[in-house]
């Protein structure tokens, strides 16, 4: 599969996925030790990064799409 897909998805809509966290990433965020270092994989517009960096982690993302 090509990135494409993914690159029209999140070109065409603005936050498709919304801008909270996923659910399980919200609930489970607390497991980390202070100022963690973590990666998120397929992470598209970032809302879940984002999410973690405000709580104190060092975030790094990776996504198959270059627009996301």
């Amino acid at each position: 599969m090509s990135g494409t897909k993914w690159d029209d998805q999140i070109t065409q809509h603005k936050f498709a996925y919304g801008k909270k966290p996923n659910e399980f990433v919200r609930e489970k965020s607390d497991v980390f030790p202070e100022r963690a270092h973590i990666t998120c994989f397929a992470e598209g517009e970032g809302r879940n990064a984002i999410f973690l960096a405000k709580r104190g982690y060092t975030v790094t993302t990776y996504d198959y799409s270059k627009v996301g």
